[in-house]
């Protein structure tokens, strides 16, 4: 059985983010057939898009999941996890986040089916899903390119676990 290695980016700009993200790690744990492999650091991010909120917790973790998992029905389950964690979808696009969840990475398959576009279609543009993800995948690819290829092609600055952009 070949088993497929998928990258999940988490955030959170809730008050109690780390513990937010904390939690949808343990729920992510317990999906059957997912075993968690590599946590990233956790960066305190700029908002991007939608300047006036608090700033973001983001990182990146790697997980391995069995044969009879697809990248929609893992999508599926990460939606149902910010679901659970009290996400609610309405309101403006880019603002502020109880948990969220976004499948960057599955394997090296491709996708562009409206509702789950792999490799993620914003990851190439943002430095708080690229940095950690190079922290924990650094030769992983993205369009047939590392992470740091792509954070080579934006302006942003890490002072020390803060990412500015």
């Amino acid at each position: 059985m070949t088993h497929t290695i998928a990258h999940v980016g988490l955030g959170s700009n809730a008050p109690d983010a780390q513990r937010r993200i904390d939690e949808a790690l343990d729920r992510i744990r317990a999906l059957p057939g997912v075993t968690l492999l590599r946590i990233s650091p956790i960066y305190r991010t700029s908002p991007q898009e939608m300047r006036d909120q608090p700033w973001f917790e983001n990182g990146v973790a790697a997980v391995e999941v069995t044969p009879d998992w697809s990248a929609p029905r893992l999508l599926e389950a990460l939606l149902g996890i910010e679901t659970a964690m009290g996400r609610v979808r309405t309101g403006p696009r880019y603002g502020p986040r109880v948990i969220d969840l976004d499948l960057l990475l599955f394997g090296d398959a491709t996708s562009e089916i409206p509702s789950c576009r792999i490799p993620h279609p914003r990851m190439v543009h943002r430095a708080f899903v690229l940095v950690p993800l190079n922290d924990i995948a650094p030769d992983c690819a993205i369009h047939g390119l590392p992470p740091r290829h792509w954070l080579a092609q934006m302006t942003y600055r890490l002072e020390g676990r803060d990412i500015v952009q």
